[in-house]
């Protein structure tokens, strides 16, 4: 019987330690959210469109280092401008042959609605740029960086209204893939 006791005792501490500590957690909760209201925060009311200009650059990493730049097509409807780029893994294929094998992936980049000036502007601004991080061990891609311009006279901006961008890697192989947005005057390091 005075074990029951005991036991009882001991449950009884138990739950009153766990009381304890889910009363401190519910109050460091309340705490933070208090404090974390105080801060001035960006409201709608303060967000501006985008009317023209940049579009900001956007990267693509990869551990995967085994890939080149194959070609890039631009199809322009009604509605949107697409842009797909196509990549090539080198793979080496296991026969006697010791032919190596090309396995494609995709990058689609739909911009809704269609840039006005999509001509001039994916001519130029379109084009990839593939760098290495090597303290990382990333393969990085590039897409509307002003750094691959040859002279500030080339610049053209982009005339799109409230832009949308879609993306969608097609990959037949599993990789995982890092994305960054960044302006288009600064490279990822």
């Amino acid at each position: 019987m005075c074990d029951l006791i005991m036991f009882d005792l001991m449950s009884y501490a138990r739950r009153l330690f766990l009381l304890s500590i889910i009363t401190i957690m519910i109050y460091q909760l309340i705490d933070v959210t208090i404090n974390y209201r105080q801060y001035l925060t960006i409201i709608k009311s303060d967000l501006t469109y985008f009317e023209s200009g940049d579009l900001p650059s956007l990267t693509f990493c990869s551990s995967d280092y085994h890939y080149d730049f194959v070609n890039k097509f631009v199809i322009n409807n009604i509605i949107a401008s697409v842009i797909r780029y196509e990549f090539a893994y080198n793979i080496q294929q296991k026969s006697h042959t010791n032919n190596s094998m090309k396995q494609i992936w995709y990058l689609n980049l739909m911009l809704k609605p269609k840039i006005l000036n999509h001509e001039e502007y994916f001519g130029i601004m379109s084009d990839v740029m593939i760098t290495n991080i090597s303290s990382q061990s990333l393969k990085c891609v590039t897409i509307f960086s002003k750094l691959q311009l040859n002279s500030s006279e080339q610049q053209i901006h982009a005339q799109i209204l409230k832009p949308e961008i879609e993306i969608s890697i097609v990959n037949q192989i599993k990789s995982n893939f890092y994305f960054l947005v960044h302006p288009s005057n600064q490279l990822v390091t």
